[in-house]
């Protein structure tokens, strides 16, 4: 909540839904009411914090003040110039950490150092930086992982990873949408392929619990 991150509430809203999503087709009743457990007091809690913080929470919601409209502005300008930046390296891209010199160099908007960032899209950031096959190979990576998170396990407690891993696959899938650092920072490259190695730790044919 006090982040104050859209990207960061709408991960949490995705990665809640996804999860009650799947125990409610794999009747999982008492995972449910565990969910219940946690989500109603948390609900309790953000709704007394979004009283007392009730100007900053619609001003995040709203996107009303200056300094959000600034931020929409710019972020849909950053759209238009990885359109421009993809254009020009499609096949190979600018190579990864080169996004922003690219629009400094390529796209020359003539402006300070600081204003350069990298667009607000992961899969965009991809492609830009490592060419269609790079964004290709990210794909087909997260595919990878959503197969084994998705995948029928044989033991039914291994099983409860389609549970626990396909919702936080669908919490980085929403924010790669909307942010780009879990691959332009080095924190969030760590986070990244640290979860993927946790969601990827068992194996889709265990036999006998070995």
């Amino acid at each position: 909540f006090f982040s104050f991150s859209r990207a960061a509430w709408l991960g949490v809203a995705v990665g809640i839904l996804v999860m009650i999503f799947f125990m409610v087709l794999r009747k999982e009743i008492a995972g449910l009411k565990r969910m219940a457990e946690i989500i109603l007091p948390g609900v309790a809690v953000i709704f007394i914090l979004s009283i007392f913080y009730n100007n900053l929470v619609f001003t995040r919601l709203a996107s009303t003040g200056r300094l959000e409209a600034k931020s929409n502005i710019e972020r849909i300008e950053s759209y238009k110039f990885a359109r421009d930046i993809i254009k020009k390296n499609w096949l190979f891209g600018t190579g990864i950490g080169n996004y922003t010199l690219a629009l400094k160099n390529e796209v020359n908007l003539k402006r300070q150092g600081y204003y350069y960032q990298p667009v607000h899209n992961v899969f965009l950031l991809v492609w830009a930086e490592t060419g269609i096959l790079g964004l290709v190979g990210f794909i087909g990576l997260l595919l990878c992982v959503i197969r084994y998170a998705l995948c029928k396990k044989k033991d039914d407690i291994k099983a409860l990873n389609i549970i626990q891993g396909f919702p936080v696959i669908a919490v980085f899938t929403a924010i790669m949408l909307v942010d780009h650092w879990l691959w332009s920072l080095h924190f969030g490259v760590f986070l990244f392929w640290f979860i993927n190695g946790i969601i990827l730790k068992e194996d889709c044919f265990i036999k006998n619990g070995e």
